[in-house]
């Protein structure tokens, strides 16, 4: 943010800590760590922007599996919702999977500083680079990830870690 971040984006798709580890395969108490996470980045935006006059937006959004996750999703967002300048929800499909434009466009930072290829990622497999050893531009034109870009405008992705996408596995 000190470096001028335009926007951050949360990913918010657990409802609560027992999906998060039956999704995701991680500790359910990483939950709770989310949530942190997002207080924190809002702690820190307003003391940026007070000091500085820069102000990063802030904003979540979550996925529309189906006609139940809003409110299966209420308890989680309540958590979060405070803390951001937007949530939106986004549906689970309907676009032209590939190439998939966010890897060109967004980065997307895991729960553990970890910049990821996709916004779904919780398995890891997707790993670009962990940013508390290595700067987010080196991470984001390694050859890894320069190499998954190429498989996608190609249109083919077959072994990378895309090729059993949801969105058109």
């Amino acid at each position: 943010m000190l470096a001028g971040l335009d926007s951050l984006k949360f990913a918010v798709n657990a409802y609560e800590p027992e999906e998060l580890a039956a999704v995701a395969g991680v500790d359910p108490e990483e939950f709770h760590v989310i949530v942190r996470n997002v207080q924190d980045a809002r702690r820190v935006r307003d003391e940026i922007e007070r000091e500085s006059g820069h102000r990063c937006a802030l904003y979540a959004s979550s996925l529309l599996i189906d006609d139940l996750q809003k409110d299966r999703m209420a308890p989680a967002l309540a958590e979060i919702v405070p803390y951001v300048d937007e949530h939106y929800w986004l549906p689970l499909y309907g676009h032209k999977p590939l190439p998939c434009w966010p890897l060109f466009k967004e980065g997307h930072i895991t729960w553990d500083g970890r910049l990821s290829a996709c916004c779904l990622d919780h398995a890891a497999r997707f790993d670009m680079g962990n940013l508390d050893a290595t700067p987010f531009l080196d991470a984001w034109h390694s050859p890894a990830f320069r190499a998954l870009r190429q498989a996608h405008l190609r249109q083919d992705v077959r072994g990378t870690p895309c090729e059993n996408c949801i969105e058109y596995a």
